[in-house]
């Protein structure tokens, strides 16, 4: 029988993984009266994996609940869905003095990590060449990444960033240059 699965796309990530967990099972035990085999949360990628326990439970948790607050008490909203976004980005270090391509860069972080395949992976702005988007298949391979998310192509280090959204690179004007990004960046962040 395969696992039957629904993701939570947006969990707290300053809470123990382990106290959330038992947070999770307990909402959806006692506010909608579902029980689950197994909720395993993944901080640093902001993500819960929730092992139902039959199909028409995961079609509810789906299609009729949707979301649900966490805990009265810190008004945390999840969201759940049954798929999960794994997309994150690249980022290689100015130490590189030639611009790799998207295919070279699939193919070192395939060897870094050991993958059996070479990930789709593209350039996210002509503006920003050391910029990539890679897309995975599997959260398996993800939190593989989340946990060692350096690794190095020749003189320079490379950085994954597991999931995150880094949308504002695409489509920028051609007359960016790299000041304009990180003053936005930075005000973004309220820095």
């Amino acid at each position: 029988m395969a696992d039957i699965i629904v993701y939570i796309p947006d969990i707290p990530v300053d809470v123990d993984g382990v106290e959330l967990e038992e947070q999770i099972k307990t909402r959806l035990k006692t506010g909608h009266r579902l029980d689950v085999q197994s909720v395993q949360c993944y901080p640093t990628l902001g993500v819960a994996v929730i092992n139902m326990l039959n199909e028409d439970d995961k079609h509810h948790l789906i299609s009729e609940v949707e979301t649900t607050v966490l805990s009265k008490n810190s008004g945390t909203n999840i969201t759940f869905v049954e798929e999960l976004e794994l997309d994150s980005y690249i980022v290689i270090g100015s130490e590189l003095k030639k611009a790799l391509s998207a295919d070279e860069v699939a193919q070192r972080y395939a060897n870094a990590y050991k993958t059996s395949k070479t990930r789709r992976c593209e350039i996210v702005s002509d503006q920003f060449p050391n910029v990539f988007r890679i897309y995975y298949k599997k959260l398996a391979e993800l939190i593989q990444a989340a946990t060692t998310p350096d690794f190095k192509i020749e003189a320079a280090f490379a950085t994954v960033y597991p999931r995150a959204d880094c949308c504002f690179f695409e489509d920028l004007p051609t007359n960016t240059n790299n000041d304009k990004p990180m003053s936005a960046i930075a005000v973004q962040l309220g820095e």
